[in-house]
């Protein structure tokens, strides 16, 4: 089979004890939307991350492509990547870094989550090397439009719960085409996501029914003990 390889500068010092036991318990996680990391190792100075290759196209370009989604299709491709976060999270294993970008749409319609492992190992990770490797691992900007509040405030602070408002953000960007916080320098996403509220998504899409927006602004709370 193929393999989908991601290379992160060797400054970032991870733990290849605890990235193979993470390995093994993604093992335990047999569902359709869990693309789970099937290999960690150190090459030539590099680290690198390897998954089963999966084809498909990814939301965020959907989204470029078509514009925003309808409510049903949203719902359906949220309620697939919760599934498999939901299996994880029981595992103690979280995503830290879930994305419209992570999320690939295959041919058959189903959703598979890309990227996970990076945000678990980057936790384990101590002291300054981990900030490099959060910039180095997702471009600081692109990063923060789905980041939990607490995972700005320190980067280590990556949970399932902090999963549930980045797929907040996810279905938000879904249901009206941009995301909760389009506009503004990297500090200044940083502080809405801390201190602001997004546009209604009613003042945007009208059309998405009102269950569906309560499920979203739960996601997102600011405080993870109300999400």
């Amino acid at each position: 089979g193929w393999y989908a390889v991601k290379v992160l500068p060797r400054r970032s010092m991870w733990n290849v004890r605890i990235a193979r036991r993470k390995v093994r318990a993604f093992e335990q996680c047999k569902h359709p939307s869990v693309v789970p990391f099937v290999d960690v190792g150190t090459s030539g100075g590099m680290h690198y991350l390897a998954w089963p290759l999966v084809e498909g196209e990814t939301l965020d370009k959907l989204v470029e492509r078509e514009g925003r989604l309808s409510p049903d299709q949203a719902s359906l491709y949220a309620m697939q990547a919760a599934e498999g976060l939901e299996q994880t999270h029981q595992q103690s294993l979280f995503h830290g870094l879930l994305k419209p970008s992570n999320l690939m749409i295959g041919t058959d319609g189903q959703v598979r989550i890309l990227d996970f492992g990076i945000g678990c190992l980057l936790a384990e990770t101590e002291g300054e090397s981990l900030v490099d490797t959060m910039s180095t691992a997702n471009s600081v900007n692109s990063g923060l439009d789905c980041a939990s509040p607490e995972s700005i405030m320190d980067p280590t602070n990556l949970t399932p719960i902090g999963d549930q408002y980045s797929l907040g953000c996810t279905l938000y960007y879904c249901l009206v085409g941009r995301y909760p916080f389009p506009d503004g320098t990297a500090v200044e996403k940083m502080m809405s996501h801390q201190h602001k509220q997004p546009t209604p998504i009613k003042d945007l899409n009208p059309d998405v029914p009102d269950g569906l927006v309560e499920v979203v602004e739960k996601l997102m709370q600011k405080a993870p003990a109300q999400r």
